[in-house]
C-alpha cells in the first residue's frame, strides 16, 4: 500500500496510534470530493 501514489495512513486500533492523522487525512479527502460536488457549498469549512 505504501508504495501507491495515494496518500496512506496505517492505524493500529488496538494501540490507538496514528487514529488523529486518520481523522484529518480523511476529512481531507472527503473535504476535496465535497468541493467538486457542490463547488457552491461552503459548509465544510
Amino acid at each position: 500500500m505504501i508504495n501507491l501514489n495515494a496518500k496512506c495512513v496505517f492505524i493500529s486500533a488496538a494501540d490507538k496510534q496514528n487514529i488523529d492523522e486518520f481523522k484529518s487525512v480523511l476529512y481531507e479527502r472527503v473535504k476535496e470530493m465535497h468541493l467538486k460536488r457542490y463547488p457552491y457549498n461552503k459548509f465544510l469549512y
